[in-house]
């Protein structure tokens, strides 16, 4: 599972913990590995992404699925509450990849689109694909993710992204070289560049 302690503070300039008022959640599953957690707020919202890996059903059923998936729990109240886990995309592409990891997240805030980039992996020898999916609508549901890499994408890792003005960028590794792709149309194609 990952703890998640949220700050409440009021007014322009945050308080120190001792002053703030501290909630911890506990998110993801009480059973399997919650791994790689990545946060991102917007003006009511909360949203945090972990990469599950199922486990042990004895404290819940629900641990035992969704293996190897990127899953997205969203706060609406400020983060006092969190939805339940959901997966963000389990065939990104309209594939079938085993493996799926290395979430990243932003949210453009022209738009209030929220972006969800990762790692799909585990069809053949080596080969991994960066996907982003997008919401319009918090976090609720995504579109079908777009590949954001160029073909032959071997050992790629470590994608971070950023949004605005519906222009995204996906910054990632592929061995000694780095790579970013852009899309100037919301996340619908991508262009590399090294």
């Amino acid at each position: 599972a990952v703890f998640v302690a949220v700050i409440a503070a009021s007014g322009l300039v945050a308080p120190s913990i001792g002053s703030a008022a501290v909630s911890v959640q506990r998110l993801g599953y009480c059973g399997g590995d919650d791994w790689e957690p990545a946060m991102a707020s917007d003006s009511g919202h909360v949203y945090v992404l972990i990469t599950h890996y199922a486990g042990s059903t004895t404290c819940d059923p629900a641990s035992g699925l969704n293996n190897s998936r990127i899953m997205i729990q969203v706060s609406s109240d400020g983060g006092k509450t969190f939805s339940t886990p959901a997966v963000v995309s389990n065939t990104p592409g309209g594939q079938s990849y085993p493996d799926q990891a290395d979430p990243s997240i932003a949210i453009d805030k022209a738009t209030g689109a929220v972006y969800v980039s990762f790692l799909a992996y585990g069809q053949s020898g080596g080969h991994t694909d960066i996907y982003v999916a997008k919401s319009t609508n918090f976090g609720q549901s995504f579109a079908q993710a777009v590949q954001a890499n160029g073909k032959g994408c071997k050992n790629c890792d470590h994608e971070k992204i950023l949004a605005a003005g519906n222009v995204v960028y996906d910054a990632y590794t592929q061995g000694q070289y780095h790579f970013v792709a852009v899309s100037r149309d919301g996340g619908t194609t991508f262009a590399q560049n090294v």
